[in-house]
């Protein structure tokens, strides 16, 4: 079921940037949206541009991390960089509905992380991740509220 849910989110992502429509994905603390034209077949990895007034980005999705969540749901990680340093890494929750991908919510995870894996439980999500400074951190999310704290892990 995983295996088919995911190749179906795939391609309805391949699918809809061939055919110009678009996936979207909206931005985190911005008003807008931004389409996922591209796809990095090496690093399976989709990508958008966007602009939000004066602030430009990139969001890159990260497809190799994917995992399915309740039925029809997915999570994956996703970055999002601007002009500034910072690579912001996000947790993207996304339906896979009959007329396409409907992008649910965003949980952060940190600014330039590395996500070292990501498990689903039975009542919730973990994500282990690395600081840059090699600090070993998790950002957990509880499947019936859709709430999530941080845990600091030494």
């Amino acid at each position: 079921m995983k295996k088919a849910l995911i190749g179906l989110f795939l391609s309805t992502l391949a699918f809809g940037a061939c055919r110009d429509i678009s996936f979207e994905v909206s931005v985190p603390e911005t008003s807008v949206t931004t389409a996922l034209l591209y796809f990095n077949m090496k690093s399976e990895e989709f990508h958008g541009k966007y602009s939000d007034e004066l602030e430009r980005g990139v969001v890159v999705l990260q497809c190799q991390k994917m995992q399915t969540f309740n039925n029809k749901k997915i999570i994956v990680p996703f970055r999002i960089s601007n002009q500034g340093s910072g690579v912001f890494y996000y947790l993207g929750l996304f339906e896979h509905l009959s007329d396409g991908v409907k992008h649910i919510k965003s949980y952060f995870i940190g600014d330039r992380v590395k996500i070292s894996a990501i498990n689903i439980k039975e009542n919730e999500i973990v994500v282990d991740f690395f600081h840059r400074d090699n600090i070993k951190d998790k950002l957990v999310i509880k499947k019936e509220t859709n709430q999530f704290k941080k845990k600091m892990v030494f």
